[in-house]
């Protein structure tokens, strides 16, 4: 890329007459520089070891330069958005690349169900690792479910929502049997308001003609139901009369309080467990925790029938689970 069009992309100003006129390739990591390459960073540190590794243009938000007029200095008001304006223009360019952004659902089964995903890139949320990957991944297609990042990537994309024939056929809270094109799967462990979500993971395998397998599907991390009994310990059985359900989205709570409503499921107390200063709709009053420890403390000595855990933090879902199996081998002992 020549650094007119470095210019032209990234809203650059030019701090020096250089005599190099274009890059080979790009990096924001001055050990990964190769003679040639663009640097991008704001770190003095970091440019004076790119310098040293041959890179040839430094995209920087300081207006300093050395003396080195093999170095082209190119200063933007931010090294972020001028590095994501460089993977626009490189994936419409390309058009054989393909960039969607999906649902944090849909994401999970699409990466689920796959056999092979070999053509496959899942975009980090960080925006450095992100440059990183699309700029030197050999693969076609890369998906993301972070629509902040996403938008900054391709400005007028729109979330994923094609989606191939299917329905729920019979059903409760925790399975489902349902029909996906010409085909039934039965007692899956999937909430039957998530199948909209995988009909749109299966559609965007079969466009790309990627082999795929609905009899991997299975709770996904968004929901996921801990079935206990009546003596406080986990049950084998997926009862629906006393179960902590931990979810990482307010959606599914109240996806899964009105499919309670309507399926006339019997409950005596519906109840949410959720972090300080967490708003939830018809919650006035949820039961707080600060810590894993105190989450299993406040549902052990809490009467519910569902118990609904709101979490983003993968280490409470260990901790309930950690006591509840706890308590099965100290009764067995």
């Amino acid at each position: 890329m020549t650094i007119e069009k470095l210019l032209l992309i990234t809203d650059g100003e030019l701090l020096n007459e250089a005599l190099v006129k274009e890059v080979d390739s790009a990096t924001i990591y001055p050990k990964k520089v190769s003679k040639g390459d663009l640097f991008i960073s704001d770190n003095k540190d970091d440019i004076k070891e790119a310098i040293k590794n041959k890179a040839v243009a430094i995209i920087q938000e300081d207006d300093k330069i050395t003396d080195a007029s093999s170095v082209a200095f190119i200063k933007v008001a931010s090294i972020e958005i001028a590095a994501l304006k460089i993977l626009s223009y490189i994936l419409k360019k390309d058009r054989d690349l393909h960039f969607y952004l999906l649902s944090p659902q849909t994401l999970t089964f699409f990466k689920m169900i796959q056999l092979k995903s070999k053509d496959i890139e899942y975009l980090p949320n960080d925006w450095k690792k992100a440059f990183e990957l699309i700029l030197n991944s050999q693969k076609a297609i890369f998906a993301c479910d972070n629509e902040e990042l996403a938008l900054k990537i391709v400005p007028k994309i729109k979330r994923f929502d094609k989606s191939v024939f299917g329905y729920n056929i019979e059903d409760t809270l925790f399975r489902s049997t349902f029909r996906v094109d010409k085909f039934v799967y039965q007692h899956k462990k999937m909430t039957p308001f998530h199948l909209p979500h995988l009909l749109e993971a299966v559609a965007l395998c079969q466009i790309h003609c990627l082999p795929y397998s609905i009899d991997k599907v299975d709770y996904t991390k968004h929901f996921i139901p801990i079935f206990i009994n009546k003596e406080t310990s986990i049950t084998k059985k997926e009862k629906n009369d006393h179960v902590v359900i931990v979810v990482d989205n307010v959606e599914d709570i109240f996806e899964g309080r009105e499919y309670a409503k309507e399926a006339k499921v019997t409950m005596s107390k519906s109840i949410v467990f959720t972090p300080p200063k967490i708003k939830i709709e018809a919650y006035t009053k949820p039961n707080i925790f600060k810590t894993p420890t105190e989450l299993v403390t406040v549902v052990k000595t809490t009467s519910f029938n569902y118990g609904f855990v709101y979490s983003k933090n993968r280490e409470d879902l260990k901790a309930l689970r950690e006591y509840f199996y706890s308590f099965d081998q100290l009764k067995n002992t």
